[in-house]
């Protein structure tokens, strides 16, 4: 069976999954677009995933890859393949609630939930960070992450994006600063990367902290990275020092806060920077350019605090 083309139906998704030997009802899917591939939610917390292109395909294979190593060498509840062909693969997700959305409101709201889910995610990094053997990175990992972009594109797209010649030379400073980062040889593990409230699941209950999925920025880097999106509003850092508190009880390394700091004020010019050729209102990453500036002139603003 060839792939699959952009007129994907839920229709022609059950007949794929049927000839799979997967009994579905093509009424009751839901079908959605996720840049090259189509994604549909199965019963029995699993999901269908259908590639369009070659490099789709290639990227749920490295994805795949990933959460092998990780459910192979960790206790971490991770995404786990069951079935495969060259157009669809189907995946046991994680269990439990998904909703970005719920946990920013819940713990912007009530620090002691945010400390202890720190606590909880601090407990998880470091069974990701510590517990792969390097021999098993190997070539296939990728050495950086896919931001940020050169410093002059950057810029480039941000000179696009507003006009504010004094917020662009902090931009410029802090884009410095990043290129001035030395990271320790012993700073290098396998990244989750991009880890935020959109890629964990709760228990439903008291949203503790149930698992990790969506692998597919995977790299072997900087373990601060990993920390960038703990602080997950301008000014507060309860999340983050609960994590890396017992981050550090727990391997025995000190994080530099300063660096997280760094790492995700440059995340923030990332985003802002990717606006560029969206209209102010239009949401980007889900943010309007209101609230792209919140968070870059805010996360700039921590860097001196």
């Amino acid at each position: 069976m060839g792939r699959i083309t952009d007129g994907m139906t839920p229709q022609k998704a059950a007949s794929i999954l049927r000839d799979a030997g997967f009994e579905v009802d093509p009424l009751s899917l839901r079908l959605e677009r996720r840049e090259e591939l189509w994604v549909m939610p199965l019963s029995g917390d699993r999901i269908a995933w259908f590639s369009t292109t070659s490099e789709s395909a290639r990227l749920l294979a490295f994805e795949r890859r990933v959460q092998e190593l990780v459910s192979r060498h960790t206790s971490l509840c991770v995404p786990v393949s069951t079935f495969m062909n060259d157009v669809v693969e189907v995946r046991n997700a994680v269990p439990g609630l998904v909703d970005h959305g719920v946990l920013f409101k819940t713990f912007l709201a009530d620090s002691s939930l945010a400390q202890r889910f720190g606590h909880e995610l601090g407990h998880a990094l470091a069974d990701l960070h510590g517990s792969i053997p390097a021999s098993q990175h190997g070539d296939w990992l990728p050495k950086q992450l896919e931001w940020p972009l050169p410093h002059h594109e950057v810029i480039e797209k941000i000179d696009v994006v507003i006009d504010d010649p004094g917020l662009v030379a902090q931009i410029d400073h802090v884009l410095t600063m990043h290129e001035t980062i030395v990271v320790d040889p012993s700073d290098l593990v396998l990244l989750h990367g991009d880890l935020g409230f959109h890629n964990v699941a709760v228990e439903y209950e008291n949203l503790a902290f149930r698992g990790l999925f969506d692998f597919k920025d995977a790299a072997r880097a900087d373990r601060h990275l990993d920390f960038r999106y703990l602080i997950f509003t301008p000014g507060r850092f309860d999340m983050l020092d609960a994590c890396c508190a017992e981050y550090s009880r727990l391997t025995g390394r000190t994080l530099d806060q300063q660096r997280i700091k760094l790492y995700n004020a440059i995340w923030a010019i990332s985003h802002l920077a990717h606006r560029a050729g969206t209209a102010p209102d239009e949401l980007s990453c889900g943010r309007t350019l209101e609230r792209d500036l919140w968070w870059t002139r805010s996360a700039i603003a921590s860097l001196s605090a």
